[in-house]
């Protein structure tokens, strides 16, 4: 005797534990991709202000603004050198290096001269020149540098210079120039006096970048999402009990 195949039935079944994980990091993943979106709007501010800022201001700024465009007149102070390290450019490691800088008005400040390579021991810091005679620049002004790694200063660079440091504030050059300008610069390109590789960008990570990491939280979000529900559906026992029973009848 033949006996018709029925198709089996699929229940809501939803394993609490699944779930509970699921609502646990939708929030996170969701939350994420709102925040890269945030830092994609600030990028595009950023770099708005970065190419409005055209009117040079001298120095010390009366209304300073990150990215504000200046001009300085002033010497390079030899002696005093700052190696930021883990910085890359094509691949290749080396360095950012800060100097200080002695205006002709106001205080001593602290100058990004552009990026250098590292040498191939480790053990070996990069030997640069700095100008002697009195020079004039153009810059703009910038944040104190963030590590990129977690960590402070290399011991082995604290006495003697330049010092390999992970990270720069103005309480680290008050150790040696009192007084400080609370501003920092990076020079404006290649060509000034001093400059080394200085082809900088307004923002760390462009606004494309953020957008697309904002895509792929939304992404993984919806992705996780869809994984629970598929998996909260379980065929119906007692359907599956039927289709074994057909199979044997069927034999």
């Amino acid at each position: 005797m033949t006996k018709t195949r029925t198709a089996p039935t699929w229940q809501w079944r939803p394993d609490w534990r699944i779930w509970t994980l699921a609502l646990l990091l939708l929030p996170v993943m969701i939350s994420l991709g709102f925040w890269q979106l945030d830092r994609a709007r600030q990028a595009a501010q950023e770099q708005a202000r970065w190419e409005s800022a055209s009117d040079e201001a001298n120095w010390p700024p009366s209304d300073p603004a990150r990215g504000q465009p200046v001009s300085l007149a002033g010497e390079y102070q030899p002696r005093y050198q700052w190696l930021l390290d883990n910085r890359t450019r094509d691949g290749r490691r080396g360095y950012e290096l800060y100097q200080l800088f002695q205006p002709v008005t106001g205080e001593p400040l602290v100058i990004n001269r552009g990026w250098l390579p590292a040498p191939d021991s480790r053990d070996q810091l990069p030997t640069v020149a700095t100008p002697q005679a009195p020079v004039v620049i153009e810059a703009r002004l910038a944040d104190w540098p963030q590590p990129p790694t977690m960590g402070a200063s290399d011991p082995a660079d604290s006495s003697g210079w330049p010092k390999r440091v992970q990270t720069l504030s103005q309480a680290d050059v008050l150790a040696h120039s009192d007084p400080v300008s609370g501003y920092t610069v990076r020079l404006a390109d290649s060509d000034q006096p001093g400059a080394l590789q200085a082809d900088w960008s307004p923002t760390s990570m462009g606004v494309a970048s953020h957008r697309g990491y904002a895509l792929q939280w939304f992404s993984m979000s919806v992705v996780l999402l869809t994984l629970t529900i598929a998996t909260s559906f379980r065929k119906d026992p007692d359907s599956e009990d039927t289709d074994e029973q057909n199979k044997q009848d069927s034999q």
